[in-house]
């Protein structure tokens, strides 16, 4: 069965749509809508749940590779995230708290 239009492009990895508001939002704008919905600080696996209910065409492999450009101390950060401010400070293995550019 053919995927509708609208459901090809969640698939794509450039870009997801959220359906319910027809708004057009990055993985990396989707994530920082999520870390300012999490309490801190939150799990990996928090973020990925959070992905899975509001934006479920996401891949996964995508979503990890945004949250390591998007942390802080997570490394360096390359390609089309370089010039991007992070949206994470990693406080221990697989926690996170949202990154304050003042404090980091």
């Amino acid at each position: 069965m053919a995927r509708a239009p609208e459901e090809a492009l969640a698939v794509s990895s450039k870009a997801q749509y959220a359906t319910d508001s027809g708004e057009h939002l990055t993985i990396w704008n989707q994530l920082a809508k999520c870390a300012t919905q999490l309490d801190e600080p939150f799990r990996r696996s928090e973020i990925v749940g959070w992905f899975r209910r509001h934006y479920p065409a996401t891949n996964e492999a995508s979503l990890a590779a945004h949250i390591q450009a998007a942390t802080a101390n997570g490394g360096h950060a390359t390609g089309q995230f370089a010039s991007r401010q992070p949206l994470l400070v990693r406080v221990e293995h697989g926690v996170y708290r949202r990154y304050r550019r003042e404090a980091d």
